[in-house]
């Protein structure tokens, strides 16, 4: 009997390494698919490179989101670079870990289009997560022509092709991001390039029709292969 006779998805590359080191399946009955790109709308209007504005969003999970990193990192940046700014959507009670630092605001949960106009007014989108499997963010913030930033784990490398689309951080310490920060928003211009290549390529590669399309292959080449036994 083929190996082949069933073939279950994943979200990510990084989830289907970890099957198949763990469970030692079958390389050939596990195939990556990806996902949409989420409720937000790409963005293709004007937009500032040289504005130093940073987005995190979190809903939840502030800490294994990286949240607390971010805001080391930033308090270290800003006082290299006082035009930096770093907006937080996430619970009101983040307010009480922001007292006393600069250029930093918390917004609470808010409403859809104010989260859709703040994507797409960032420079850069910033979250080093410690641990998240996808990142669903990424995707929205790539779409609204906005570079993104985080660690070099899970499945971002993935999502920004290593680093083509995206800046990717070794080393999980506030120096480290801090520099990498700093490093992203000097350069407005490399900003604007990566954001336009990063929209295009998520666009083209991550939609539910392209997931669904990849499903129905592999259910296909399944089902072929099975009936030639």
């Amino acid at each position: 009997v083929s190996s082949r006779t069933s073939s279950p998805c994943c979200v990510s590359e990084v989830l289907r390494r970890d099957l198949l080191d763990e469970y030692g399946v079958d390389p050939h009955r596990v195939t990556a698919v990806g996902t949409g790109r989420g409720r937000i709308e790409p963005y293709f209007g004007p937009k500032d490179f040289s504005s130093g504005r940073i987005l995190f969003v979190a809903k939840v999970d502030f800490e294994q989101k990286g949240g607390r990193l971010l805001l080391e990192a930033f308090r270290i940046a800003v006082k290299e670079q006082p035009r930096l700014s770093l907006t937080i959507v996430g619970l009101d009670e983040l307010r009480e870990l922001t007292i006393g630092m600069t250029n930093v605001n918390v917004t609470g949960f808010v409403p859809w289009e104010e989260l859709q106009r703040l994507f797409h007014s960032a420079a850069l989108f910033a979250m080093p997560a410690l641990f998240e499997p996808w990142g669903l963010v990424y995707l929205e913030a790539l779409a609204s022509r906005t570079p993104v930033l985080g660690l070099r784990r899970n499945a971002l490398p993935e999502i920004t092709r290593d680093g083509r689309y995206g800046f990717l951080v070794d080393e999980a310490t506030p120096e480290a991001l801090a520099r990498m920060l700093l490093g992203a928003v000097s350069d407005p211009e490399r900003l604007e390039r990566m954001a336009i290549e990063g929209q295009k390529y998520c666009l083209e590669r991550y939609s539910w029709q392209q997931v669904a399309a990849t499903i129905v292959y592999e259910i296909n080449a399944n089902l072929n292969e099975s009936s030639a036994v």
